[in-house]
């Protein structure tokens, strides 16, 4: 098993059925975001765990990435934790994104994803900007993302914010019975 599945294992295992979306989704709105920050704190233990470290190099030993990022709108300003997926081999290509909502883990290329929900997620969070919380060294593409000032403030402190899972596994992304507003409340 590689480092990018451990720490997908990590995900689905232990971290993703046990946050509370609702209240995530409910942080995102507020000032101080503090649920989401411990959220992505715990997002980013769980990624160093998996690969022993939080710094990585393009070109270096690890083809793939799986990383934590915050990620904004550059439309609508909505804020959200997002996983992106990440190419070292191709100085550091985004390739892949999920997103967390109030309805759990959305893959954006999940092409079972119902279309009107893709749209909701298209207007709510595309294009955006982005911030990971990996340290990549060789990343072309980090100037590209130019991260927000709303960004960076969740990123500055995310790592002193400590919250608790949920005990139990909540429901979440089999749950797309939504009209295309619901996303975006």
């Amino acid at each position: 098993m590689d480092n990018t599945d451990k720490y997908i294992e990590i995900l689905n295992d232990r971290i993703l059925p046990n946050i509370d979306y609702d209240l995530l989704w409910q942080s995102y709105k507020t000032e101080d975001k503090a649920y989401a920050k411990g959220v992505l704190k715990i997002l980013h233990e769980g990624m160093t765990e998996a690969y022993s470290t939080d710094s990585f190099d393009c070109h270096g030993d690890e083809e793939y990435l799986v990383t934590p990022a915050v990620i904004q709108s550059k439309n609508t300003k909505a804020v959200a934790l997002a996983l992106l997926d990440i190419d070292l081999m191709s100085s550091g290509e985004l390739c892949g994104i999920k997103i967390l909502t109030k309805h759990g883990l959305i893959d954006t290329s999940d092409k079972d994803l119902p279309k009107e929900y893709r749209n909701a997620v298209g207007r709510m969070y595309f294009p955006f900007n982005y911030g990971y919380t990996a340290d990549i060294s060789g990343d072309i593409h980090d100037t590209i993302a130019a991260p927000t000032k709303d960004i960076k403030t969740i990123q500055k402190d995310y790592s002193n914010h400590e919250i608790f899972l949920l005990n139990e596994p909540c429901v979440g992304s089999e749950d797309f019975e939504h009209d295309d507003e619901d996303l975006e409340q």
